[in-house]
């Protein structure tokens, strides 16, 4: 059994969250928001930093793919796509595991239609009002919702992988 998952939201406000598994429920070891550089005319992963957040130790890692569908922006869609091939090409020899959001959102019963802050009402429930307010509420009080989703999906791993 690994006390530690990483789960990672791919997305230009995504993130990259540690989770650990604890003798009284699931807390929130780091979390950092995705690197982006911008390349020509799309935002992208900057890998060399990506890398560098990413532990070489076993520490399994859950990587949301984007859900594809009819009036998602089709442009928004592609960049998340571009910005997954970047994150499986730099990851090809750690233990990842991919993962599409109604996958994880299902298994850890996130009620369905309520959003971003259904989800982070349902993080902050898991994480406790300490770690919500300290991961999840920006510098300017606003929702880091790449975070919340992040941290949402390494606990999906821990618990479907006996954490």
């Amino acid at each position: 059994m690994n006390n530690y998952c990483i789960g990672i939201d791919p997305g230009i406000k995504g993130a990259i969250v540690c989770v650990a598994k604890t003798h009284d429920g699931y807390r929130i070891h780091w979390a950092e928001p995705m690197p982006i550089v911008r390349l020509s005319d799309r935002p992208a992963v900057d890998v060399d930093r990506f890398m560098g957040l990413i532990p070489n130790n076993g520490t399994p890692i859950i990587l949301e793919l984007p859900q594809l569908g009819m009036g998602k922006n089709p442009a928004s869609q592609g960049s998340v796509q571009y910005q997954c091939g970047q994150i499986m090409g730099a990851l090809h020899t750690f233990p990842v595991e991919s993962v599409y959001p109604s996958v994880w959102t299902y298994s850890l019963r996130v009620p369905y239609g309520q959003g971003k802050k259904g989800h982070f009402n349902w993080a902050r429930g898991i994480f406790g009002a300490a770690d919500a307010e300290k991961y999840f509420i920006g510098a300017r009080g606003g929702l880091n919702d790449g975070v919340v989703d992040a941290a949402l999906i390494a606990t999906y791993g821990l618990i479907t992988k006996g954490g």
